[in-house]
């Protein structure tokens, strides 16, 4: 709750049972040189007045969606993040 995390360098997040990366409860998160694929529910899920940068990411082949915005959050997708492949 209320933490400060950058995730980069190209962190892979691939084959969860739920989201790739859950950004929630207020948190603010960089994302940056990463991927998250394959995953069971959506490859970055942002929710509960979270504020996110995303920045060169890929979001492929997750069941849901690449990335998800929920309650409140805020989200920025910069510098080519793609999202291709997703089920929904």
């Amino acid at each position: 709750k209320n933490s400060v995390t950058t995730i980069k360098n190209d962190s892979k997040c691939v084959e969860n049972e739920q989201s790739g990366i859950y950004c929630g409860e207020s948190s603010q998160v960089t994302i940056e040189n990463s991927s998250c694929s394959q995953n069971k529910m959506h490859g970055i899920r942002c929710q509960d007045s979270s504020i996110v940068t995303i920045d060169k990411c890929e979001c492929t082949k997750n069941t849901w969606s690449g990335i998800s915005n929920f309650k409140n959050s805020v989200t920025t997708i910069k510098n080519d993040s793609k999202c291709v492949e997703n089920e929904q």
